[in-house]
């Protein structure tokens, strides 16, 4: 059955699996910012403090606190590959 009520939906879908297939074929990572975020909130950092008073007033973070967030993201998955000698992770 094909849900006529929202076309487009099926077109998101398909786009959706479309860049994960993109992004496994040539070892890229997708970051969702909205649940690094979200994560940073959560757990009281202040990065997440930050956030927080735009995501709750409905405001789109801005872009300096979006950028902390991801270089902070990759900080740690650098320590954590040296940490166990994955050069795969280190690069």
């Amino acid at each position: 059955m094909v849900n006529t009520a929202r076309p487009g939906l099926c077109v998101l879908v398909r786009l959706s699996i479309r860049i994960i297939f993109r992004c496994n074929q040539f070892g890229l990572v997708h970051i969702s910012t909205g649940d690094l975020l979200r994560a940073q909130v959560s757990a009281g950092t202040d990065i997440g403090k930050r956030a927080k008073e735009f995501m709750n007033s409905g405001s789109l973070v801005p872009d300096e606190i979006v950028i902390a967030e991801v270089r902070e993201r990759d900080a740690i998955v650098e320590s954590l590959a040296v940490a166990v000698g994955d050069d795969q992770l280190q690069q």
